[in-house]
């Protein structure tokens, strides 16, 4: 039995900038989280400080330690609980895809519904680049408008079965 190849620091690199550049595509197509459905949206420290503290609040000049751990505290109830992010949100708020988000609601399902694996940190060379694959087809069907992203430090072109991906299984 092979052993499967593991991550390099170097395809960890490239698979967060992949995300960075996946947000900025959709973002510039003009999608928004609400375009996902029924997929719940996890809170991150990010979003909550800039869609719950900021609008209610105003900016903070210099965020402290403290504040970073209070957006954190925040983030992981919504998290525990399994409650969609959105749902805290002012009615006709748009909020736009960041890396977090590509991460946690369109690579995270993909990777669930191709491989049944939980964790980035458990993908071999081989599956990030399956992976990949699969967020690109199905955001190619879910998400028309949006360029397709090839992986980062990839030359190599993305092939794509016309046939393999139903619209009605893609998970977010």
């Amino acid at each position: 039995m092979a052993l499967s190849k593991k991550r390099t620091g170097q395809q960890n690199a490239a698979m967060h900038k992949y995300f960075g550049l996946k947000a900025d595509a959709l973002n510039e197509a003009g999608y928004t989280l609400e375009d996902l459905g029924d997929v719940i949206v996890p809170a991150t420290p990010n979003m909550v400080q800039r869609f719950l503290w900021n609008q209610r609040y105003g900016e903070v000049e210099r965020v402290t330690p403290l504040h970073k751990q209070c957006f954190q505290f925040i983030a992981d109830i919504f998290v525990d609980f399994g409650i969609d992010f959105r749902i805290a949100l002012p009615d006709g708020t748009r909020v736009e895809f960041d890396p977090t988000t590509v991460k946690e609601c369109i690579w995270r399902s993909a990777q669930k519904w191709l491989l049944k694996k939980e964790s980035t940190t458990d993908l071999t060379v081989g599956e990030v680049t399956d992976v990949h694959k699969t967020c690109e087809r199905m955001c190619a069907i879910k998400f028309p408008d949006c360029a397709v992203i090839p992986f980062p430090n990839d030359d190599r072109t993305i092939d794509y079965p016309d046939d393999d991906i139903d619209p009605n299984d893609i998970p977010f």
